[in-house]
């Protein structure tokens, strides 16, 4: 299972939409919320506090923040993935995948050169903006507003993805991309658990700028796409603003 194997699954999952009784209008931007890639990009943003890895099987060594798939096999030109991941091999960076049939990339370190501490610290903003182009693809990387280091092109550029999006915050989506995973299909949803804390969590299917990023990343933001064109490229927000039920069950 190459460190993906979780005991137990534990993960909030998002349908795509638009849904039945909401609005769709191209010329506004509302369309389905899930979409992502192409030049108009995509950007994932949270806060995330991880006190420490776990240790012994059947514990994950990998761990899945967020993973998007549009339902095609990877073998499939028509193939989707969007996944960001952190691996306790590697604790210094995330890992992000980005593919459209077999353009984009699997796994790349962000940053590309390490240098964080995403354990035992304390609640920190990770924004990740992503672009492609005729000229490759750009992942723009910040902390807490700030951009960390140089801008990162890698792999071959990709067009917008659609289909039958479904995402997970939490746990894997489907089984990971490569032949050795292929009799998992079906059986691995919500394995790589996330074993942390998330806040403010946000999925945008349009990049956002530096200046957006940094005015906004400490900050609540409103919108909505279902019968409003406000904000309509923020796709998927948790606030998780719930506050604690204190009943156990």
């Amino acid at each position: 299972t190459n460190g993906y194997l979780s005991s137990s699954a534990q993960y909030i999952q998002i349908k795509g939409g638009p849904h039945s009784g909401t609005f769709y209008s191209s010329d506004k931007g509302q369309v389905n919320n899930l979409e992502y890639g192409g030049a108009s990009g995509s950007a994932v943003e949270f806060f995330m506090q991880k006190t420490a890895f776990g240790t012994g099987a059947p514990k994950p060594d990998k761990e899945i923040i967020f993973d998007l798939w549009n339902g095609f096999g990877t073998s499939s030109l028509s193939y989707g993935r969007f996944t960001i991941e952190i691996d306790k091999d590697a604790t210094d960076r995330f890992f992000v995948t980005y593919m459209s049939g077999t353009s984009g990339f699997a796994r790349t370190p962000v940053p590309s050169t390490g240098g964080l501490s995403l354990v035992g610290q304390p609640w920190k903003y990770y924004s990740f903006g992503l672009d492609s182009s005729s000229a490759g693809n750009t992942i723009d990387f910040y902390v807490n507003g700030v951009c960390f280091g140089p801008q990162i092109v890698t792999g071959s550029s990709i067009g917008r993805v659609t289909g039958s999006l479904v995402a997970n915050i939490g746990g894997l989506r489907t089984s990971p991309s490569g032949s050795s995973y292929v009799s998992m299909v079906g059986s691995s949803e919500g394995w790589a658990k996330f074993s942390g804390s998330l806040d403010e969590f946000r999925f945008w299917n349009k990049n956002q700028t530096s200046q957006e990023i940094g005015r906004h990343w400490f900050s609540h933001v409103e919108g909505g796409t279902n019968k409003y064109s406000a904000n309509v490229d923020l796709g998927v927000y948790y606030k998780f603003n719930e506050g604690i039920t204190g009943d156990a069950t």
